[in-house]
């Protein structure tokens, strides 16, 4: 049994699609017989994610697997990225506030090693900012998924915030389609350190990195060039012109920044070895991290109290209590609104019962009612149908 899902909350339901590789029609295993399909790999994989439960990782609700090997995940979903929020909110690209990103980010990471996995996607779209200002990572999954990019034809990961390593090794393995050369689910934990540094640098210097490069081939050069400098820290603020925004910054953030973006591999720390850093000494973890193993889950009270709302109050059991960032992106279908009961002038809070449920349980009942995720993603133009007359080959 997996793990009782977080409750929905101010969460929404996001979904991705992507393609498997397929395999040659003629190839086959050893043992004679045709190679299991690669899409079917990947369903087995995301599976396990759902066994992932931390406030700083996006749960995993479901994954589909469509016609010509077509790969549908759900996932929560918040309408905030890092990359929107530190242009919004002074408070997160501050140093306290980038400090505090640092060590939620940290955490998650830590948990996803102890998992038997690394991120290698980590980048500021997908770090997620959720409406009380906690850092979330989105799309952490893939790697683990496709068997660190093995079972799909594109490469993992965003090019200006990919480690160099993984770049040489991209760049040596031409057979594999977007694989890692030799690399296995469970990843090096100091790639995704390297990207958090870079992610944390753009930030502190107010630009986009390499975003004057034309071609593909440019960036990569861009990224290789940067691991032959002995300071990448500031290398990318002399090369952006932004070194007066390293000025007057705390010695701490720069120096925790710099760490991130140590060249060597076998030197750069691991995500453990950052929650000792003095930058993060202020902040306590916000959750265990070690993972959960399958259980039967406990019955949850909302099943059986009438007003679970007014349990929780009581008992002091509200979750994701403390208050809002201002302005936050919501639905308003989503927000609880105010209405004045006939009898009395006070206004009473109309409960939004759906976000007391867990996000599985509302997927459920989604589905229970009609929805069909490959149909929202036909609408959202995501998917494109083509006409069987155009797939006949000329």
């Amino acid at each position: 049994m997996y793990p009782a899902s977080p409750r929905l909350g101010l969460a929404h339901l996001g979904a991705s699609t992507f393609f498997a590789s397929a395999h040659p029609s003629e190839s086959c295993g050893s043992n004679g017989l045709p190679l299991t399909p690669n899409s079917i790999r990947i369903y087995g994989q995301a599976r396990a994610l759902q066994l992932i439960n931390h406030p700083h990782l996006c749960s995993y609700v479901d994954i589909h697997r469509g016609k010509h090997e077509r790969i549908m995940v759900i996932q929560e979903y918040y309408l905030l990225n890092l990359r929107a929020a530190a242009h919004k909110y002074p408070q997160i690209r501050s140093p306290q506030g980038l400090a505090k990103l640092a060590h939620q980010v940290v955490q998650g990471l830590v948990y996803l090693n102890n998992f038997g996995t690394v991120a290698c996607t980590l980048s500021p779209e997908n770090i997620l900012i959720d409406p009380r200002g906690q850092a979330k990572l989105y799309n952490y999954g893939l790697y683990y998924m496709t068997e660190a990019g093995t079972s799909v034809s594109f490469p993992l990961g965003t090019v200006q915030y990919t480690a160099p390593e993984v770049l040489l090794m991209l760049a040596g393995s031409q057979e594999g389609g977007g694989g890692v050369s030799g690399a296995t689910v469970t990843g090096n934990p100091v790639w995704d350190v390297w990207s958090l540094g870079m992610v944390l640098a753009e930030i502190l210097l107010g630009c986009t990195f390499f975003s004057g490069c034309k071609d593909m081939e440019e960036l990569v050069g861009e990224v290789l060039s940067l691991a032959l400098s002995p300071n990448p820290l500031q290398y990318l603020a002399q090369s952006h012109n932004a070194c007066h925004s390293l000025e007057g910054l705390p010695g701490e953030l720069k120096d925790f920044v710099s760490l991130c973006l140590t060249v060597g591999p076998s030197e750069r720390p691991i995500p453990r070895s950052l929650l000792s850093h003095r930058l993060l000494q202020p902040f306590a973890l916000s959750a265990s991290l070690v993972p959960v193993h399958p259980h039967f889950p406990v019955v949850d009270p909302s099943l059986c109290l009438t007003d679970f709302a007014h349990f929780k109050v009581k008992f002091g059991m509200m979750e994701n209590s403390g208050p809002t960032l201002t302005d936050y992106p919501l639905h308003t279908e989503t927000e609880a609104s105010l209405e004045l009961p006939k009898d009395s002038t006070k206004p009473r809070l109309k409960r939004d019962q759906l976000s007391e449920r867990s996000m599985r349980e509302v997927y459920h009942l989604w589905q229970l009612a009609g929805g069909n995720v490959e149909q929202e993603l036909k609408k959202q133009k995501l998917i494109k149908i083509k006409p069987s007359i155009l797939t006949l080959p000329r």
